[in-house]
């Protein structure tokens, strides 16, 4: 991010997000859906992340925890538009309903590309200030016990959850005899609950620093 800046990731990140979701339309074989929506859609999602995060860390240093539950949850909030709109797309027009959800994905994240923007030098060096009294070198941070027990944590919930978000709407559908469209109904309403948890969870963390002596 220091080295090509947030926008430039966000317009490469955004095109090959959305690119990956369009190309799925005219997929025929499990390895190019791998390929489009697993790598590509993957790498997108990826290269964005921290482009994100970073930039509104920075403008809000000092309610770090808030803000990354803020964007962590929103970023969970993607599947309550796509499974709605992908069900229903998906089933007026098969596997073309990809098409419209790469072009909307495209336009939307070069649209937030486009509009982010990083706080002036004197902001970004006070933050630095404030932060520097507890940074860790990677080297130093692969050296303490709470990097692992933190990954190890994570580790498991995001398995759970990708699990679970996955298989919801086909559990849905066998179990509850849905339809696909209604079955996406349960998929919105775990999003919701994944939001509104990553929310409360970021808010606490910054409450508990608030506290510590």
């Amino acid at each position: 991010m220091d080295k090509f800046g947030a926008k430039k990731l966000m317009y490469f990140g955004g095109l090959i997000f959305g690119l990956g979701w369009f190309l799925t339309a005219f997929v025929h074989n499990l390895f190019f859906l791998y390929l489009t929506v697993g790598l590509m859609a993957g790498a997108g999602n990826g290269i964005m992340y921290n482009p994100a995060l970073l930039t509104a860390l920075k403008w809000f240093p000092e309610k770090r925890g808030t803000i990354s539950g803020l964007l962590l949850g929103a970023a969970s909030l993607g599947p309550l538009v796509l499974a709605k709109a992908g069900a229903i797309l998906c089933n007026s027009y098969g596997m073309m309903g990809f098409v419209p959800i790469g072009i909307a994905y495209l336009v939307i994240c070069w649209a937030v590309g486009w509009m982010m923007d990083t706080p002036e030098e004197q902001q970004t060096q006070e933050a630095q200030i404030v932060s520097d009294n507890n940074d860790f070198t990677p080297q130093k941070m692969l050296k303490t016990w709470q990097f692992w027990a933190l990954l190890l944590l994570f580790s498991i919930s995001c398995t759970a959850g990708i699990m679970l978000i996955g298989s919801l709407s086909m559990i849905a559908q066998i179990q509850l005899s849905m339809t696909p469209v209604v079955a996406a109904n349960m998929v919105m309403i775990n999003t919701l609950a994944n939001f509104g948890g990553r929310l409360l969870t970021g808010k606490l963390v910054d409450s508990l620093v608030k506290l510590k002596p």
